[in-house]
């Protein structure tokens, strides 16, 4: 039951987790070029990774300065290959789906001590780590590159150097603990044994590594496709002959290694000197609109209305949902609720309804309207509204909304590729439907902006009860307990 002039969001998941969101930190804009642009290219959009985040698989919207004709216009992403795109809010928008690479920045990050003078105080099982130094986090992974700085270093390691971790272990330490990070002077090469720390000492990330002897650069887990421009910045000199600030294009990337190419596709660079110092790798993706045909067809999210014309379609290669079209319902009183199916990851169709949608009682409803606000391949937003000759609502001897015209709008949004439904809802009665998954065994829930007394109505991710009103609470959800009282 959801109380009067609330709006919420209900996101629908089809797997049996969700991976991590994406971080609103991209810098989305529309660039034109300050040379004259050639006759057929209407616009490019820029896209720069400052942070050094990797971003999942998402859609980014940039704004249009003029309007464009779909029909007539399509897309080449920064590889040089045509992509989907869809054009959104009227004509103010274009969007494109990506999967950003992450920036390789110049982070610094603190070495301490040794795991063997850590033990001595600490105790703990030194095993793996006796001569491995510890650091700030778990910010580093086995094949990453750094160099190492400080007042003196740790025995053994040196300035200007690359070195490749080996190793991050985490040892316990009365309900805390240490990260131990352990460095090779190789790729897959032994950990250097350390026995004495340094000074003020820190790791500073490389973002790759030059080998003359075949003109490929290492960059573990660099997530390069072919065909895509990176530039670069130094603390030292870059390889020769490559310059600050130029555009290269990756070509014959592997999981850790790839060439540069002065021109898309053209032939690898020739390295004349390894170089030296700390570099950066920036990420710096463009797409260029151009004009002259149709895009071609791609998958992504399709929508449909039934033969009957009473339920709309919306799926996309992982999930789906069905939803009530627009009508005067049969029975003012049980209208049908916005939601009537959605498909899980398997194929499998539940909740197919049909289902109603109840009001503070007495409240008829007189018309419901279907409207997709957005289709395309990229993403479809269907917004019902259900207009109403709402009751007054009561809270005990409280009238909290008077009888009189109401309201209950639903948006639901799909995207292609996503593993979610997202479903956002605004009125200002009372509403409830049901929506039956079918035996699927749903145990965990998530809140927001709640203060629980007992962890089993609200912990948060270390298991504590939640005491901060604007954070988000998980609970479990035994089907035995009454959750309208807590």
């Amino acid at each position: 039951m959801v109380n009067q002039r609330l709006r919420i969001a209900v996101l629908i998941v089809a797997t049996a987790s969700i991976s991590g969101g994406c971080l609103p930190i991209l810098l989305p804009s529309e660039a034109f070029a300050q040379t004259p642009k050639p006759k057929d290219v209407v616009a490019t959009f820029t896209l720069q990774e400052t942070f050094g985040v990797q971003h999942p698989d998402q859609i980014v919207a940039f704004d249009l300065s003029a309007p464009v004709d779909p029909a007539k216009c399509y897309l080449l992403g920064p590889t040089g290959v045509e992509v989907p795109y869809q054009v959104l809010g009227g004509g103010k928008q274009l969007a494109v789906r990506t999967r950003l690479p992450a920036s390789r920045m110049a982070v610094r990050r603190g070495l301490g001590d040794t795991g063997q003078s850590q033990a001595r105080n600490w105790k703990f099982d030194t095993a793996g780590v006796k001569k491995c130094l510890s650091t700030d986090g778990p910010f580093f992974t086995s094949g990453d590159v750094v160099q190492v700085d400080g007042t003196t270093l740790p025995e053994g390691l040196s300035r200007d150097t690359d070195y490749y971790v080996t190793r991050l272990e985490f040892r316990a330490v009365q309900g805390w603990g240490f990260y131990f990070i352990g460095l090779s002077a190789m790729p897959g090469g032994p950990t250097i044994p350390i026995t004495k720390a340094g000074q003020n000492a820190g790791l500073l990330s490389q973002a790759l590594v030059a080998d003359r002897a075949t003109n490929q650069f290492y960059a573990h887990a660099h997530g390069l496709p072919d065909g895509v421009p990176v530039r670069f910045r130094t603390r030292g000199e870059l390889p020769r002959p490559l310059r600050p600030g130029a555009t290269y294009f990756v070509e014959g990337a592997t999981a850790d290694r790839f060439r540069l190419s002065a021109t898309r596709g053209g032939e690898p660079i020739e390295l004349l000197t390894p170089g030296h110092g700390l570099h950066e790798m920036l990420i710096e993706w463009t797409w260029t609109l151009k004009r002259g045909r149709e895009p071609r067809p791609a998958p992504g999210v399709r929508a449909t209305l039934h033969a009957d014309a009473k339920i709309w379609e919306i799926v996309n290669d992982r999930l789906g949902v069905r939803m009530a079209a627009s009508q005067v319902p049969t029975d003012p009183l049980r209208p049908p609720a916005p939601v009537q199916g959605v498909r899980l990851a398997d194929g499998r169709w539940t909740a197919t309804g049909p289902s109603a949608i109840l009001f503070t009682p007495g409240t008829r409803v007189k018309r419901l309207t279907t409207t997709l606000v957005e289709a395309g391949p990229l993403k479809t937003v269907a917004e019902l509204i259900y207009e109403l000759d709402r009751a007054q609502y009561n809270y005990g001897n409280t009238v909290v909304c008077p009888a009189g015209p109401g309201k209950y709008t639903c948006r639901i949004e799909v995207q292609a590729g996503q593993p979610s439904v997202l479903i956002e809802e605004d009125t200002d009665c009372q509403f409830s439907y049901h929506i039956d998954f079918a035996g699927l065994p749903f145990n965990q829930a998530r809140y927001r902006g709640h203060s629980v007394s007992d962890k089993l109505y609200g912990w948060r991710p270390d298991g504590k009860k939640v005491a901060n009103k604007t954070t988000d609470t998980f609970f479990d959800l035994p089907f035995d307990k009454d959750y309208t009282s807590s």
